[in-house]
């Protein structure tokens, strides 16, 4: 990945940076996300962000994959993400990724601020809040 780069996609995921502290993470149909996928996405992350603090919007709608225990258990503690990731909204459209994130949040304890939202604004706006570069992101998802 070069220093220009500002969008990975892969058959499971799709990362891109919506400014300069700001990643969108857009969980696809049907993914299964393992250690080994969860790892190799933090690290992506982290490169497109520049190894930077960052916000991310997480859009897991109209996603029904798999996620395993060791890889919820890496987002909510590894040092690679938690040092350098400040927030994550997550975005959600059925009652079922609902259940399953808010039982991440309970469950595993993200170090992070982690919120569940139905709208992609609403969860900029709370991002913002917090300190993302949000104008542009929300010009897109307006």
């Amino acid at each position: 990945m070069d220093s220009t780069t500002t969008r990975t996609d892969n058959q499971n995921y799709r990362l891109e940076i919506l400014s300069n502290n700001l990643l969108y993470i857009r969980y696809l149909p049907d993914c299964e996300i393992t250690l080994p996928v969860i790892q190799e996405m933090v690290r992506e992350g982290n490169e497109l962000m520049k190894h930077q603090e960052y916000y991310s919007l997480v859009d897991t709608k109209n996603s029904f994959g798999n996620i395993t225990k060791e890889a919820k258990q890496y987002l909510a503690n590894s040092p690679e993400l938690n040092d350098i990731n400040l927030a994550n909204a997550i975005m959600i459209n059925t009652l079922a990724m609902r259940i399953v994130i808010r039982t991440y949040i309970k469950i595993d304890k993200p170090i992070q601020p982690a919120k569940i939202f139905k709208s992609e604004v609403k969860a900029l706006e709370w991002l913002g809040s917090l300190g993302a570069n949000i104008e542009e992101a929300l010009k897109r998802f307006s």
